[in-house]
């Protein structure tokens, strides 16, 4: 942005011979330049905050399925990795397998195990939380409500 800066700036000295003229082009050209920034910057987070919520969306759709491999194929796939790493750790794969290729399934499983245990830890303690269960509270209380007002 800097350098549209500099070459609308020189652009605009040599069409306006006046200085003030030119002093309000380039003042005017800067504040189209900055507003044009602080809407990139809101659609990238907007659309960032939109990734999110898909892959919140996605992943809750997945543990409330009904199928148990649809609620539990993240796992298995981490049990396969640690799997595929031991047995090449104990030389028992074929020379096809890579070392660099189980590293990476290696590096993937550590990513997955690390993910696992912080979303672990988070849901305890939120859950142990005075306020979380309060929320909760409240949350069946309107939950019954709700279903008493529709049985009536």
């Amino acid at each position: 942005m800097d350098t549209l800066l500099k070459l609308g700036g020189k652009l605009f000295d040599r069409v306006f011979p006046d200085k003030q003229a030119a002093a309000e082009a380039k003042a005017a050209l800067a504040a189209q330049i900055a507003a044009g920034d602080r809407d990139l910057l809101r659609i990238q987070k907007e659309f960032e905050q939109s990734v999110v919520e898909s892959r919140a969306s996605i992943i809750i759709a997945e543990q409330q399925g009904k199928s148990w491999l649809q609620r539990n194929w993240r796992a298995c796939v981490m049990l396969t990795f640690a799997g595929v790493f031991v047995v090449h750790s104990l030389g028992w794969t074929d020379d096809a397998l890579t070392t660099a290729e189980v590293m990476r399934m290696f590096d993937l499983l550590q990513i997955g195990v690390i993910g696992f245990a912080t979303a672990e830890g988070v849901s305890r303690w939120t859950e142990n939380r005075p306020a979380t269960q309060e929320a909760k509270a409240k949350l069946m209380q309107a939950a019954n409500g709700h279903h008493r007002k529709e049985k009536t």
